[in-house]
């Protein structure tokens, strides 16, 4: 005697049967008491597999994502790890520019001093041509006089 179970829906039909059918499980019983503990342990066995299957299915698919994923972390890692190096470099860099911005600030502060400087004593340069002219035009009028 072999004995069907066909999955309809949620709930399984148990049916008589002699072929195994497409999508069902085939278990035979035996007749005499107390000999189908062993065909009961194949079929359990047989029907959780089935149960299962699916389950190891994805969970070797999620393995393999989950591997994938760490193999992607570590290249991440490794580019944030090379990124973080150039950005410390770059700050370094930065702010030795940053110094050198300064100290060309304050050359060019004292530059302007001294043209400032430069100005005030070309004006006084000037004046002072102007004064010693006039003192010339005088005494060339003097002595053009005498």
């Amino acid at each position: 005697m072999s004995l069907a179970i066909q999955p309809e829906g949620d709930a399984a039909t148990i049916g008589a049967e002699v072929a195994r059918t497409a999508g069902g499980l085939l278990v035979e019983v035996s007749d005499q008491e107390g000999n189908g503990e062993g065909t009961m342990h194949n079929f359990i066995s047989e029907h959780l597999a089935s149960i299962l299957r699916p389950f190891a299915e994805h969970l070797d698919r999620l393995h393999n994502t989950v591997a994938h994923l760490g193999d992607r972390l570590q290249d991440t890692a490794l580019v944030t790890n090379d990124t973080t190096v150039e950005l410390s470099h770059n700050v370094k860099l930065l702010a030795s520019l940053r110094a050198d911005l300064n100290d060309l600030g304050r050359k060019v502060d004292e530059a302007n001093d001294n043209i400032n400087g430069l100005r005030s004593d070309g004006s006084s340069l000037r004046e002072e041509l102007a004064r010693t002219r006039s003192s010339i035009m005088t005494l060339d009028e003097e002595s053009k006089g005498t």
